[in-house]
């Protein structure tokens, strides 16, 4: 299972474009600077988007992607590791067979990574495995029916379990329902629920809570206001449901992103198509710890703009990226949503921009893909690493 990826990935080191090297961040860090962009890598292959990252051991950062073997659909997964300066320390491939594909990654909380996705072993089946530090695979666990089924996020829960969400096809009631997971370190499936309703329902993203539960984000276009509305609900440690809400107007509103507040309230990050706008705009919501909403921020624009990801700062605001224009958006925000510094990077190509981690030195680490000519068979896959101005 363990082996290089594809040639083309060399494109990761060599187009790096270093602008320094980072220190230690601290409590002192200045929120309103903007963070000032250290290095890129892209992966010009055509075929190849990155899918998911977390925060590696060394201020660097791990990744998940996938590389699409031909044309005809099938393609395998990869996972790499680049340290604090964009120096490549391992790159493996996983899978390969048919269509395996990768889409989050989460430390296993003790020398290892959790990767998840989906695997075609009948149509898709959920895909989960663990990998120690040197990319041998401990386990994997494969689950499904006769349908689709995928995972879109995984999360460390307070308990030392893993809990895992994504999307069903082969179980519960509609189109697609939300299925979520408890497994434990060696593999096992403790609990699984389904949650939905007669139409399309996903869960998205993840954020544990301190009782060994977690809030799942996400969309439903079974219950709320519009065609779909943004989702979230609360699922104690042994997988009962606390609450349920959803947040939309009259068009189309999702939810991708989530992260957890010191206030033990959580933010969600994701777009809205029921503004005054033509267009879909970004979103972003704080609610408390029963999903009632603290404030909700839509900001509205000229051109279509839509917030994949969230992550908290050390200095107690948060950092969200997305996509304004086709090209890629990240935004800092204080505790109120107020955006204090943006970095946009105008595309060449439609950028989407999938994950944010903030690395164990204060920097942060995005992932996405850019998209040539509306064609999805041409991808290329980047990351770049952004650092805090003036930490010594």
């Amino acid at each position: 299972m363990k082996r290089l990826i594809w040639v083309g990935l060399v494109a990761w080191c060599l187009g790096c474009e270093p602008t320094g090297s980072p220190g230690a961040a601290g409590e002192k860090q200045a929120l309103a600077e903007a963070p000032e962009l250290a290095w890129t890598h892209t992966a010009e292959d055509g075929t190849v988007d990155a899918r998911g990252v977390v925060a590696g051991p060394d201020g660097g950062i791990v990744l998940v992607g996938n590389t699409e073997l031909d044309r005809g659909g099938k393609s395998e997964a990869w996972i790499l590791h680049l340290d604090r300066r964009g120096e490549l320390v391992f790159r493996y491939t996983l899978g390969g067979g048919e269509d395996d594909e990768l889409y989050a990654i989460s430390s296993d909380g003790v020398d290892g990574w959790i990767v998840a996705g989906t695997r075609e072993t009948r149509k898709g089946d959920v895909w989960i495995s663990r990998l120690d530090r040197q990319g041998d695979v401990l386990w994997e666990l494969i689950e499904g029916g006769a349908e689709w089924e995928h995972v879109n996020a995984i999360v460390r829960s307070t308990d030392g379990m893993l809990i895992v969400a994504g999307s069903t096809r082969s179980r519960g009631m509609g189109d697609y329902d939300a299925w979520i997971a408890k497994i434990n370190l060696d593999g096992k499936i403790i609990w699984e629920i389904t949650r939905g309703g007669e139409q399309s329902d996903h869960a998205q993203g993840l954020a544990a809570t301190r009782d060994g539960g977690a809030v799942i984000s996400g969309h439903t276009g079974s219950r709320g206001q519009g065609k779909d509305d943004i989702w979230a609900f609360s699922i104690d440690a042994d997988g009962l449901v606390l609450w349920d809400r959803t947040y939309g107007g009259k068009e189309e509103d999702i939810a991708y992103g989530i992260v957890a507040t010191k206030d033990h309230g959580f933010i969600l990050s994701g777009q809205t198509g029921s503004t005054d706008s033509k267009h879909a705009d970004a979103r972003i919501i704080k609610i408390d710890e029963q999903g009632e909403v603290v404030w909700d921020r839509q900001f509205e624009s000229e051109t279509k703009d839509e917030m994949h990801a969230i992550t908290s700062a050390v200095n107690g605001g948060f950092v969200a990226a997305g996509t304004k224009a086709g090209g890629i958006w990240i935004i800092g925000l204080n505790g109120q949503g107020q955006i204090l510094w943006e970095r946009a990077y105008p595309a060449d190509a439609q950028d989407v921009t999938v994950g944010i981690t903030q690395a164990s030195d204060g920097a942060y680490g995005v992932v996405g893909f850019k998209v040539h000519n509306s064609d999805w068979n041409q991808r290329d896959a980047w990351a770049i690493r952004l650092e805090p101005v003036g930490v010594p």
